[in-house]
C-alpha cells in the first residue's frame, strides 16, 4: 500500500472544517461510490487499513448496492450517488464511478 494510504485521511469534522487524521486519531468512515471494478479495488484495500471503516456504498440501482454491500459486508447501501454522498456519518467519499461522471460525483462529494 502506499504509505500515505496507510497512515493518513481526510475528513470533514462536524463544522465541515476539513482534517487530516493520522490512522491513531478515530476510526475513517468511508463511502465509495460505484460498484465496478476500481470500487471493487479500492474497497479491498480500505478493508486491510487500520481505524477505516467503509460505512456505505452508493449505486445507480438498489440492487446493484445491495450485491456490492453483501459482498463487503458494508452496512449502509443506497440506491443513489446523492444518498450515499448525504449520509451524515460518511466522513470520505471515494468516487469510482465511470471517468466522466467523476466531475459532477466529486461536487456532488463536496456539497454534502
Amino acid at each position: 500500500l502506499p504509505p500515505h494510504f496507510a497512515s493518513r485521511a481526510a475528513y470533514r469534522d462536524e463544522n465541515h472544517t476539513l482534517t487530516m487524521a493520522s490512522s491513531t486519531d478515530r476510526t475513517v468512515r468511508w463511502a465509495i461510490l460505484g460498484t465496478g471494478s476500481i470500487a471493487t479495488d479500492m474497497t479491498q484495500i480500505l478493508k486491510q487499513l487500520p481505524s477505516t471503516e467503509v460505512l456505505a456504498v452508493g449505486s445507480r440501482t438498489q440492487a446493484s448496492a445491495d450485491r456490492f454491500a453483501d459482498r463487503w459486508s458494508i452496512p449502509r447501501r443506497y440506491p443513489s450517488y446523492e444518498a450515499a454522498c448525504a449520509d451524515p456519518d460518511v466522513d470520505v467519499v471515494y468516487v469510482a464511478t465511470p471517468s466522466l461522471r467523476h466531475p459532477d460525483d466529486c461536487k456532488l462529494a463536496l456539497n454534502h
